[in-house]
């Protein structure tokens, strides 16, 4: 039903490994009112083609984007968010001022909160999807 989208993978893998960088230029970019606003749309791109490049047929793409979602499913909020705070400093070269805590806080949740919606986005359908391979009714 939706062969489409699968010929269409290579160029959402291709946008995903682009759109770490994005996110965190533009929550770097934009400031302490525009950093919420551009994180949730972020975060949303992301995490649908993370869905969908984890149902991918091609082996990379979804290992890749399994790595992603479990790690960071699996590691708690408050450590991405230490890490956050303390390594995007060392990361940085030396002449670059690093971004304010505000910005590194809006990063780490938005790669944190990437893992869980492309989770719910890969299984959502809600109680009629789920039945029918059971053959059972929703109800």
């Amino acid at each position: 039903m939706f062969q489409y989208l699968l010929r269409l993978l290579p160029v959402f893998t291709l946008l995903l490994i682009l759109g770490v960088p994005i996110v965190v230029t533009l929550a770097w970019y934009h400031g302490a009112r525009g950093q919420q606003r551009a994180s949730g749309t972020e975060v949303m791109i992301i995490a649908i083609l993370l869905a969908l490049g984890r149902r991918s047929s091609l082996p990379v793409v979804r290992w890749v984007c399994i790595t992603y979602i479990e790690f960071f499913r699996g590691v708690p909020l408050i450590t991405i968010l230490f890490l956050a705070f303390f390594m995007i400093g060392f990361i940085l070269p030396e002449g670059v001022e690093p971004p304010s805590l505000v910005t590194r806080a809006i990063i780490g949740f938005t790669l944190f909160t990437c893992a869980y919606i492309a989770e719910i986005v890969r299984g959502g359908g809600g109680p009629r999807c789920m039945s029918l391979p059971l053959r059972r009714t929703p109800l």
